[in-house]
């Protein structure tokens, strides 16, 4: 299995890059300034793209530990990270 970012998902990510690449010589943080929503979002395209760990998995849960022991989170936190983008339809679980 692994994660895939939506259509949706995917325009807004483009929009914020958009967004990041007009703010970079400004003193705004381009991640910490930005909304929960965009932070996830960010988050989200780290997950798809194996920025911490294979985006490829057997469960979710062991996807998150791994994950989770990459950053140094709570699985838990993973877990519920994951869990908010697929309700707000920003990822699904290909298998």
């Amino acid at each position: 299995m692994k994660l895939e970012l939506t259509d949706l998902a995917k325009n807004e990510f483009n929009n914020l890059l958009k967004i990041q690449n007009e703010l970079l010589d400004s003193d705004i943080d381009l991640y910490y300034d930005f909304s929960s929503y965009d932070q996830l979002l960010f988050d989200m395209q780290m997950f798809v793209d194996g920025g911490y760990v294979e985006n490829n998995f057997d469960s979710i849960e062991q996807f998150a530990k791994d994950i989770s022991e990459s950053e140094g989170s709570e699985i838990s936190h993973v877990l519920e990270r994951i869990n908010k983008a697929i309700s707000l339809d920003l990822i699904i679980i290909k298998e």
